[in-house]
């Protein structure tokens, strides 16, 4: 038997992780976080021509820093805030390029 194409995204709400539901429908129907109670009860929501189910993207969260020794200048990317507490006291440290920014992986 072949299992469903929601599957992994269903067994995985249910060991409590944070899923994903986008309405192919709709072109610029963005993700929205969707729990086990969204789901119960509303099987059409588990069309797969119709709904999308995936497992939320692991996100990357970094700064940019621009740093200068005599005239040399290299930008640095931190991912942490310790980093970016090092980095700004470091003396090469000029100023941040970036506020922190997130992406998805």
């Amino acid at each position: 038997m072949t299992p469903h194409p929601h599957a992994p995204a269903l067994h995985a709400l249910i060991d409590g992780k944070t899923v994903h539901l986008r309405d192919k429908r709709i072109a610029e129907h963005s993700w929205s976080p969707v729990t086990l109670n969204d789901v119960i009860g509303r099987t059409w929501l588990l069309d797969p021509d119709t709904y999308e189910l995936r497992l939320k993207p692991a996100t990357l969260r970094y700064r940019v820093a621009r740093m200068k020794s005599g005239t040399t200048s290299w930008v640095y990317t931190v991912m942490f805030d310790e980093a970016a507490t090092h980095i700004a006291n470091d003396a090469c440290f000029v100023r941040w390029l970036t506020d922190w920014q997130e992406v998805e992986a």
